[in-house]
């Protein structure tokens, strides 16, 4: 979850440079809403493995 972070704020920092230089506080909000997106998309891809540790679990140790 660490690395979706990273990858969503440099992202933010990739399109926030030229974007805030174009278009001002505009660009700000574009990359801002980006990086919201892409952190989202980012913990998408990490559900199928979460859901996977949790489901083990759980049959380990029983209903809580």
């Amino acid at each position: 979850m660490k690395n979706s972070m990273i990858g969503a704020v440099l992202l933010f920092f990739l399109i926030l440079l030229p974007a805030a230089h174009a278009w001002g506080k505009h660009g700000l909000w574009l990359a801002f809403i980006l990086f919201s997106l892409s952190r989202s998309v980012l913990l998408l891809l990490y559900l199928p493995k979460l859901t996977k540790w949790f489901t083990s679990i759980l049959s380990e140790d029983g209903p809580i």
